[in-house]
């Protein structure tokens, strides 16, 4: 439907994260919370250090828009990449890739090369992970109210493809249900130390091991 698929990037160093929000259109509330975490570091520069930071705070318009989990073309984006575990259905796309949503994620990943990434999901309450993402995990989990849970790879999901084909750390937060409809301060309260811990993982995890 024409609507535009935005990537913001801040900073320009070795340590590339991604974060990507709303990738099934009726699961929304991951999209403020990035609006506001770009604000954020807007007024805090010091979290680039060393870093770039890709933020996809709207992966699918459309779906969004529309308050569907799909995109405008019946599409579940999340089951329409190129991972080994995809399997051909009606609700999977035509081919891996079908998708312009899909698409340009997979072009970004392929060419940033992130070092670890995040997206926003909802109603399962929890902090999920694919690849070897389990430590990150935990550490978000120290800083809010979510648990860890291993919810597993679903076919031709981002979560197959990143974390499991290319072995590429990716966090799925799992928002509680009811979330998209709390107000983006009351989001953010919830969720930036998590989204912080997220980002500064690497700099937590150089300065423990040099105790």
């Amino acid at each position: 439907e024409k609507r535009a698929i935005d990537a913001f990037v801040f900073g320009n160093g070795s340590d590339v994260i991604m974060l990507v929000a709303t990738v099934h259109g009726n699961e929304n509330a991951g999209t403020p919370i990035l609006y506001k975490f770009m604000d954020y570091i807007k007024n805090n520069r010091s979290i680039l250090n060393g870093r770039k930071i890709v933020v996809l705070p709207l992966a699918n318009p459309d779906g969004m828009a529309n308050d569907v989990r799909t995109n405008a073309n019946g599409v579940d984006i999340n089951r329409n990449f190129p991972a080994d575990n995809r399997i051909e259905a009606d609700f999977s796309g035509d081919h891996a890739l079908s998708e312009p949503e899909s698409e340009f994620i997979y072009e970004i990943v392929n060419t940033c090369l992130p070092s670890r990434i995040l997206s926003f999901h909802e109603p399962l309450n929890c902090i999920d992970y694919d690849g070897p993402g389990l430590e990150i995990a935990q550490k978000m989990a120290e800083v809010c109210h979510l648990d860890v849970k291993k919810l597993g790879g679903r076919h031709g999901s981002m979560g197959s493809y990143i974390g499991n084909d290319l072995g590429i750390p990716i966090i799925t937060v799992e928002l509680p249900r009811g979330s998209s409809k709390l107000d983006e301060s009351v989001l953010w309260k919830s969720y930036k130390n998590m989204l912080i811990e997220f980002v500064n993982y690497n700099d937590n995890v150089g300065n423990l091991k040099g105790l």
